[in-house]
């Protein structure tokens, strides 16, 4: 047996219990705004101006090695980890996906 079928049941019984159970009507409403990008920007634009006004040209150097390591760990992680890993995402699964509440139209 695979290790994926030993994680499977606790899996769906920790998205369920996520999405269901541990419900809560602010969070509810609050996160599908805090997942979006454009909510999130000012703060990222904020943080790169920060730190290149009070850091110069080394301020600079960090803001290209950040992006750079988030550049490759998306990269790495979607193009290598994630087809190695050949998993479909819970709430794709045609019996728990019916199981779940999405906040998201997609």
């Amino acid at each position: 047996m695979s290790f994926w079928h030993y994680i499977d049941p606790i899996d769906r019984w920790l998205i369920w219990h996520v999405n269901q159970a541990w419900g809560n009507p602010v969070f509810d409403f609050l996160m599908p705004f805090l997942r979006e990008t454009a909510t999130w920007l000012p703060l990222y634009l904020f943080l790169i101006l920060f730190v290149i006004i009070n850091f110069g040209i080394r301020g600079l150097w960090w803001v290209i090695a950040f992006l750079l390591t988030v550049a490759s760990a998306d990269l790495i992680s979607g193009q290598v980890v994630k087809p190695l890993v050949m998993r479909m995402r819970p709430c794709q699964d045609v019996v728990v996906g019916q199981q779940l509440r999405f906040f998201i139209k997609y």
